[in-house]
């Protein structure tokens, strides 16, 4: 029943160890230093923690798009799946104590309405299917179900869209919503109506251009023979490979049956189960898609536990000099390592990191303007979208010999479809903005722990850093240094561990920002498709008594209302840079202010070391003690865990 490749891989990802020992990174550097917690770090630690994945479903209406969420929670009825009843708006579920439902209100409603209110599990029908909401009249922006599923304890949250027939005449920006931020998107079909048909295969056609996270489900299996759902499997299949452009290796396809899922379920049946299909559809979620996403936020959480961990440690390791320093020599070199990291540290703020930032705001709005550009060139007049509208415009009159009242009709799917395809335009190249803000930061943070690191090493200059310190960011974008960078940076610095621990500032710094970029780019899609959709249904076009008069007047406003669309589109692109722009200047500022503290605070330790007791010195040595034999508890734990990863 079931076509599909699945990983061999079956090591689990401990999230929630991972997260355990970044929090104790940045206790430590809370209780240890004295230092105020650090709210970016720890959004990287709940995001770890949380490990959340996104799983979007999408189909035609009436292919068991319900009935399958319902049998993969394995509570029955927990989105609605009865006969006449289809789903009018998105249902978002994860896991909770108990059964919860929770209606979200669009923007711009009417202000009685509440944001937000709680309803019962008999009450959901009146807001999320077109029985009880037909058309959405009642601004339903999606519905929050809370559940106590085993499926959704470890992380996983389901979207539930409206049907493929719905998606092109009134839901159709769900997909734009939903889709780039989905890590993993399975599209429903079933074994008993016709198979994959040409609204499904234009939809599928513009999704890929949205994310290449598809694969496919069969439902209702037993509802027609062995021979016959294997086939309809086989059918769709050709059509994904040859009408939408997929690689059958790459198609991930399973056939299921949700309610023999059910009657397993309740019966504890495990004959029931194997043939419901679930097992292999499970175990590719688990074990492929799900695991695959833990790993990389593994990795995101590692790295940034080992930047923090690296800072520590040198400060440590200053620590450790300062309270031995017993003799005034001693105290006296330790006071001249920091009076130079002092002044280099101001050289490289007054005279090195302007120019720096200024060249980063520069290939910034570069990148902005290419994007804008592209943008201008799908959407303008006898751009893509256009010409795509003229095409269909023009063959509507060819094939259906159509006069100009008939032409009038078409207007409203006509202006439609333009939105439908802006929308798409837009979401693509946010996306491509993301990874070019993302690789600039990268780019910038190297550059600046390079240009950091030459000005604080107390010994001659390492010819690597002034080179990095040096090179345009162009090439550091080209050419990426490995994610062990700034580590090689610290163990570079031959002098001066105030030095080092500065350096080591910029990792951490520069690192958080990267979660906000994709925060921020995301917080502006919601806005630029909101105005592609918040247009009116009907174009404003006069009456003509010719067809080609109303062709053109037709042609002009739909171009107009891209034009609309493009304006907006490209003032959002422009926030949304400019908020990247101010996030990178106060990430600079922070690496100021905290290298700042950093010196002032070490040289206090070794003016207090002056005069220190007896009894101090042995309560210092002491408290010392016990931070070392954390750090080494730390460094074996994190090596260990990082070593697993590379496996």
């Amino acid at each position: 029943m079931i076509a599909a490749k699945t990983s061999n891989k079956n090591q689990s990802v401990n999230l929630s160890a991972i997260a355990n020992l970044m929090s104790r990174i940045g206790l430590i550097e809370v209780q240890a230093f004295n230092r105020p917690r650090d709210e970016a770090y720890y959004t990287s630690v709940t995001m770890v923690a949380l490990g959340l994945f996104r799983m979007v479903v999408m189909g035609e209406i009436k292919k068991g798009k319900s009935s399958f969420i319902n049998a993969l929670c394995g509570i029955t009825d927990l989105v609605p799946v009865h006969s006449d009843v289809a789903t009018s708006t998105v249902f978002k579920l994860r896991y909770g104590g108990e059964r919860r439902y929770t209606v979200f209100f669009q923007q711009g409603m009417d202000e009685k309405l509440r944001k937000k209110i709680e309803v019962s599990s008999d009450q959901v029908d009146v807001y999320g299917t077109e029985n009880g909401n037909a058309n959405n009249i009642k601004g339903v922006d999606f519905i929050a179900v809370e559940a106590p599923s085993p499926v959704l304890r470890d992380g996983l949250i389901i979207v539930d869209t409206p049907g493929v027939g719905g998606l092109f005449k009134k839901h159709r920006d769900i997909t734009y919503r939903h889709a780039p931020r989905a890590d993993a998107i399975f599209f429903v079909t079933d074994s008993v109506e016709s198979p994959i048909g040409m609204d499904e295969v234009a939809f599928l056609k513009d999704l890929r251009r949205v994310t290449g996270l598809i694969y496919f489900v069969q439902t209702k299996a037993s509802k027609v023979d062995c021979d016959a759902r294997r086939k309809r499997m086989e059918n769709n299949i050709d059509i994904l490979i040859n009408q939408i452009g997929f690689r059958r290796e790459d198609i991930r396809y399973f056939v299921i049956d949700s309610e023999l899922k059910t009657q397993a379920d309740k019966s504890r049946n495990i004959e029931d189960l194997e043939f419901s299909g679930f097992i292999p559809l499970m175990t590719f979620l688990n074990d492929d898609l799900k695991r695959r996403k833990d790993i990389n936020l593994a990795a995101i959480g590692l790295r940034r536990a080992r930047e923090k961990f690296e800072v520590i440690k040198a400060e440590t390791t200053r620590k450790r000099e300062i309270v031995s320093a017993d003799t005034a020599d001693k105290r006296f070199k330790l006071a001249s390592d920091n009076q130079a990291s002092v002044d280099a540290l101001n050289e490289w703020t007054n005279n090195i990191r302007p120019a720096l930032l200024n060249e980063f705001q520069q290939a910034l709005s570069a990148d902005t303007a290419d994007i804008q550009a592209a943008l201008t060139l799908e959407l303008k007049p006898g751009g893509r979208v256009s010409d795509n509208i003229a095409s269909q415009i023009a063959t509507s009159i060819q094939e259906n010999s159509i006069n100009a009242a008939q032409m009038y009709d078409l207007a409203p799917a006509l202006a439609q479809n333009a939105r439908a395809h802006a929308s798409e335009c837009v979401v693509y190249l946010i996306h491509e903005l993301e990874i070019k803000a993302s690789s600039l930061l990268q780019a910038l943070a190297t550059k600046a722990g390079a240009q950091l690191a030459n000005q604080l090493t107390l010994q001659s200059p390492i010819k690597t850093f002034a080179e990095t310190g040096n090179s345009p960011l162009s090439a550091l974008r080209a050419n990426p240094v490995d994610s062990d960078w700034f580590i090689k940076i610290r163990a570079g610095m031959y002098g001066g561990m105030a030095g080092v621990a500065i350096a080591g500032v910029v990792g951490g710094v520069i690192g958080s920002v990267f979660p906000v970029v994709g925060t921020i780019i995301g917080s502006h899609i919601g806005i630029m498709i909101a105005g592609a959709w918040g247009a009116k249904k009907a174009l404003d076009i006069q009456d003509s008594q010719t067809l080609t008069s109303t062709q053109h007047r037709l042609q002009g406003a739909i171009d107009k209302e891209l034009g609309n669309i493009l304006v907006q589109a490209q003032a959002e692109f422009t926030k949304a840079s400019r908020m990247i722009d101010a996030i990178a200047t106060e990430s600079f500022r922070q690496i100021i202010s905290q290298s700042q503290q950093r010196l002032a605070d070490q040289k206090k330790s070794i003016q207090a070391r002056e005069k220190s007791t007896a009894e101090l010195l042995q309560k210092e040595e002491k408290i010392i003690q016990a931070l070392e034999k954390e750090v080494a508890e730390i460094e074996k734990q994190l090596s260990a865990t990082e070593a697993s990863f590379r496996l």
